[in-house]
């Protein structure tokens, strides 16, 4: 592998072919994206309840009341990667070291978003193979199961597909990023270690065997808020013979209280079952071979394609 890799890259100077790798990530596009208010923590001031009024005669008294609010803080999550690179490869690269680490990064770049997404939907669900304890944050599917806002169909284990409405708000709704880092350009951090110098690493701890590599860093601070329990929705356990109806949908969007900021987010799976209701409340634009259909919103609420959403969901 090492050789053909070096082959490549002495033929082609550009980035390697991705593009069957990648994923759609509809919510990255579609969500509000908060500066943390304290950089790596995040506090918000919910309210435990509305006050009561009261009617009073023109001479009557009335009973005073106080605020009650709750401190909320969540705190950033770092997401990681470590990109390890033969000296011997990198140093006799014809483009130079920093060509070489450049053209290898999308493959890094493109798994971390992916890896960051994954837990914006799945962070500490009990969907198996789920991001979860003390450096996960929950995700969609646990927030709207923790606010009773699930709906489940009784589909298969391994078998499901989810269905998400997410109602973003710019401040109370959406991901959380680390402003220190935006303001520097590095909402993903490269980081050259060892001063961007060649440096070993064991890989025999038996013998004591190294090898000396060139290595980058890359890191990422965010984490999901939906401050309040009328954010986030989803219609879990769909599967071939338990698919969503209009009744199921429009639930959904009603429990959040759908607006102009609401979206819908779905697998390829997911979509193939909106399509399958054919009502007028799905707005469908033909493609250009005018046999493909594409869903594009329902009953006004935009529909988008989050390939982190999956098909085979299981849970025990």
């Amino acid at each position: 592998m090492i050789l053909s890799n070096l082959l490549e890259k002495y033929a082609v100077q550009d980035p390697a072919i991705i593009d069957s790798l990648t994923r759609d990530h509809g919510i990255l596009t579609a969500a509000e994206w908060i500066a943390a208010s304290h950089n790596v923590t995040h506090q918000s001031k919910k309210s435990t309840g509305l006050k009561s009024g009261s009617f009073i005669a023109l001479d009557g008294s009335i009973t005073p009341q106080k605020t009650d609010n709750t401190i909320v803080v969540t705190t950033l999550k770092v997401a990681a990667s470590l990109q390890e690179e033969s000296n011997k490869i990198v140093d006799n690269y014809p483009a130079g070291k920093k060509a070489y680490m450049e053209n290898n990064s999308a493959e890094f770049y493109e798994g971390l978003g992916n890896t960051i997404v994954d837990m914006i939907i799945y962070g500490n669900s009990d969907i198996t193979g789920s991001p979860t304890g003390a450096n996960a944050y929950d995700g969609l599917r646990k927030i709207s199961d923790t606010n009773s806002m699930s709906q489940e169909l009784g589909g298969a284990t391994a078998k499901s597909t989810s269905i998400f409405a997410v109602r973003f708000h710019p401040k109370n709704a959406g991901i959380l990023f680390s402003p220190e880092a935006f303001a520097k350009g590095q909402l993903i951090k490269v980081e050259p270690l060892a001063d961007g110098k060649p440096t070993t690493v064991v890989t025999d701890t038996s013998t004591g065997a190294q090898k000396v590599v060139y290595q980058n860093e890359y890191s990422s601070l965010s984490a999901f808020i939906a401050a309040d329990t009328k954010y986030i929705a989803a219609i879990t356990q769909i599967d071939d013979t338990h698919a969503p109806t209009i009744n199921h949908m429009e639930t959904m969007l009603d429990s959040i209280k759908s607006d102009k900021n609401s979206f819908i987010f779905v697998s390829r799976r997911g979509r193939r079952f909106l399509k399958a209701l054919k009502l007028t409340y799905i707005t469908m634009t033909e493609m250009s071979n005018g046999i493909r259909v594409s869903v594009m919103d329902y009953n006004g609420t935009p529909v988008l394609i989050e390939e982190s959403i999956s098909d085979v969901e299981a849970w025990t």
